[in-house]
């Protein structure tokens, strides 16, 4: 995880290693942190990387809300696709 967070070569979310979240810096302007936020998402989702994004806008890795039969099929989708 921490190769991803340091490609992105953050500003304003800092990594926590303990916890596997990302942390903003709460005295940044808004904007700033909404350009990261959304360039770490994106980045993220392109990766498939399971995450949730938490009430302070924190961002938890390792999350995944799929149900057993979302995951089969998604599973079932990418094994078509690779053939």
């Amino acid at each position: 995880m921490e190769d991803i967070v340091d490609s992105l070569e953050l500003i304003y979310y800092k990594y926590d290693k303990k916890t596997n979240t990302l942390y903003y810096d709460g005295d940044c302007s808004k904007k700033f942190i909404e350009t990261e936020f959304f360039k770490i998402t994106y980045h993220l989702c392109a990766q498939n990387v399971d995450y949730k994004v938490l009430k302070d806008k924190s961002i938890r890795f390792g999350y995944s809300e799929l149900s057993l039969k979302e995951k089969f099929k998604t599973y079932l989708k990418d094994r078509k696709h690779k053939n």
